[in-house]
């Protein structure tokens, strides 16, 4: 797996910056970018802070699935911008075509 490519991949979904996704993580913003170039190698504690700022497991980190993580992030983004009442309805509709 393409470390840099798949970080990038996952920072852009988010729609997040470099900067953001440093500053989140708790990492210098050359580092973000030196991997995301493929010029740096992140450790795994560094690899786990970059993860736990994309809000992303590990596993979903290395996950060969590349479209469940953007459905999942649309989906949820969407699902946020619905009233409480609008979100119970949704549920109501999602376990009614189980």
């Amino acid at each position: 797996m393409d470390i840099a490519k798949r970080l990038r991949q996952l920072r852009e979904e988010k729609e997040l910056s470099i900067n953001g996704l440093a500053l989140r993580a708790g990492l210098s913003q050359s580092f973000v970018r030196d991997i995301e170039l493929g010029k740096k190698k992140p450790g795994v504690e560094s690899l786990q802070f970059l993860c736990e700022a994309l809000n992303i497991s590990l596993k979903d980190f290395f996950s060969e699935e590349k479209d469940y993580t953007l459905v999942s992030s649309e989906l949820k983004k969407q699902i946020y911008r619905l009233s409480v009442e609008q979100q119970k309805k949704l549920l109501d509709f999602l376990n009614e075509i189980k």
